[in-house]
C-alpha cells in the first residue's frame, strides 16, 4: 500500500509540474506588500467601484489588486488634477 501511495504522489507531482500544492504561480510583475491606512468611507467607495467595474467587465475577470493598481496609475498620470483638489481642501 505504501508503494502505491508513493507512486500516486510521484505521478501526481509530475503531472502538475514542479510546483507544490501550497505554492502560488509566479506573477508577471513583481509585487510588494505594504500596509496603508485609508478612511473607511473611501475604502468602501473603492470596494463598490471595484464591484461595479468588475460586473460591467464580465466575463473578463479583474482582480481587486489589479483594479486598485489601475486607479493609482491613473491618479499618478493626473497629478495636476489631484494637486488642484488638495489645494481646495486646505
Amino acid at each position: 500500500m505504501t508503494e502505491d501511495t508513493n507512486e500516486h504522489i510521484t505521478t501526481t507531482a509530475k503531472s502538475t509540474g514542479n510546483r507544490t500544492s501550497g505554492e502560488k504561480e509566479q506573477r508577471e510583475r513583481p509585487r510588494v506588500h505594504r500596509s496603508i491606512y485609508l478612511e473607511r468611507t473611501l475604502y468602501d467607495r473603492l470596494g463598490e467601484a471595484y464591484k461595479t467595474t468588475s460586473h460591467e467587465l464580465y466575463p473578463q475577470e479583474v482582480r481587486k489588486s489589479t483594479f486598485i493598481e489601475a486607479c493609482i496609475a491613473y491618479a499618478l498620470d493626473h497629478l495636476s488634477d489631484i494637486k488642484t483638489v488638495l489645494r481646495k481642501d486646505q
